[in-house]
């Protein structure tokens, strides 16, 4: 495989000068007290910009069939695995098996079944190049009874995230007992996306994973979707930093700060809530989970806040997937908006949270219902109100091993039952 140098120009991407800082142009609209409010504007502009851009890449097709050897090399080599939480009626994942068999080696594609139906389950026996495992499993591995008061519940919560932690747990304990599956690199996807011929997930985040040292996450990006309603409440948050940044309590100069930060970090996101991405097997071992529809939000944090490398790569190719019903697009999109203004009141920053300091988010933050409302899409019907309980924020793989909460033993008995 050629060096990430010799890829990066092979992909067209080159050093930029460091980005401009939120904070710095901030401190320099303050002091440069003779820039006209028109320069000023024009000086945030660019700042935003800058921000925006960063690691930024459009493929052209060209420049995707240059790649295409390396990618090949990639996903052959065992160094990719993928995860996908599957709860499905019909047997939708199997397109994507289809594809991913000639192109990956055998139990790289791991499907985590979280009370798919029977047909569905036999239908993906049939692929070897995925490894089929009942959520239940690997869950029966968690010492629940020192979980549960971490996450403020007195039952295991469902949800996608949930089965998502199940995969990577499973990961790291075929990581660990396994000698052949040692993946530097997990993607992830939905079971029910399809159009994979033209959508071509796998060709577009091994392009992104492939585009220079130190990336650590790789999202699609693409227009459309709810995109627009998700970003109004990020760019709220650099409003509201901007609107309480002469603010006098130490409370509210925190908060400021914070979402001015989370602002900075997390507009550049075009498509943030896509549930196709990539993180490095590191970074996944040590992001925190969610149990539903904040676990693409909660991730960009991490990795912004951990300061690690992300890389949006631009597919503009639809893929199909399970059309929501309105109530519950609405609630992905409020749930992460309201998440997303959450952090701002959460001084710490997301990687240097704590087993302790989850514990307390859960039983402080978290711990009451939220209310929304939401605009019914036709008809004389007056807005909807609303009530949802929240979602709970879990360590991660890495804190969880090292506090006690995994039995071992139980996980390499599934590592031999699963990856003999």
């Amino acid at each position: 495989m050629k060096t990430h140098k010799q890829l990066g120009a092979l992909f067209g991407l080159t050093s930029k000068q460091p980005v401009r800082s939120w904070e710095k142009y901030t401190h320099e609209s303050d002091t440069a007290h003779t820039n006209t409010a028109e320069h000023s504007a024009k000086t945030l502009t660019d700042a935003v910009r800058a921000q925006c851009e960063d690691g930024y890449v459009s493929p052209t097709d060209q420049q995707l069939a240059n790649a295409a050897g390396d990618i090949a090399e990639l996903l052959a080599s065992g160094l990719v695995s993928v995860s996908i939480p599957m709860k499905e009626e019909k047997p939708s994942v199997t397109a994507f098996l289809k594809v991913a068999a000639p192109r990956m080696p055998q139990q790289r594609v791991i499907i985590i079944d979280d009370g798919s139906t029977d047909n569905v389950v036999a239908e993906v026996k049939k692929h070897h190049v995925a490894t089929l495992v009942p959520k239940s499993e690997i869950l029966a591995t968690i010492d629940e009874g020192k979980l549960l008061p971490v996450l403020g519940l007195d039952h295991m919560p469902r949800g996608k995230g949930v089965a998502v932690l199940a995969s990577y747990l499973l990961q790291y304990l075929a990581n660990k007992f396994s000698k052949e599956f040692h993946p530097q690199w997990i993607i992830h996807t939905d079971a029910d996306i399809g159009a994979h011929t033209s959508f071509r997930p796998l060709d577009y985040l091994s392009y992104g994973m492939l585009a220079g040292n130190g990336v650590a996450h790789v999202k699609l990006a693409q227009s459309g979707r709810n995109n627009e309603a998700t970003m109004a409440i990020r760019s709220m948050l650099g409003a509201l930093g901007m609107f309480t940044k002469d603010a006098t309590s130490n409370e509210m100069q925190q908060f400021s700060a914070r979402a001015s930060d989370l602002f900075a970090k997390l507009a550049k996101y075009k498509w943030i809530l896509s549930g196709t991405f990539a993180l490095s097997f590191d970074a996944a071992m040590r992001r925190p989970f969610a149990t539903g529809y904040i676990e693409e939000t909660l991730i960009a944090a991490y990795v912004e806040d951990a300061a690690l490398k992300t890389v949006q790569v631009a597919n503009e190719n639809r893929c199909t997937d399970g059309a929501n019903d309105f109530m519950k697009e609405s609630i992905i999109v409020q749930q992460a908006a309201n998440f997303t203004a959450c952090l701002s009141y959460i001084s710490k920053r997301v990687h240097e949270w704590t087993v302790s300091d989850i514990t307390n988010i859960n039983s402080c933050i978290l711990k009451r219902p939220v209310p929304l409302a939401f605009i019914p899409p036709a008809g004389p019907e007056p807005v909807i109100g609303y009530a949802i309980e929240n979602e709970r924020i879990i360590p991660s793989i890495e804190a969880l091993v090292a506090g006690g909460f995994i039995d071992l033993e139980k996980g390499k008995l599934l590592v031999e039952k699963y990856f003999a």
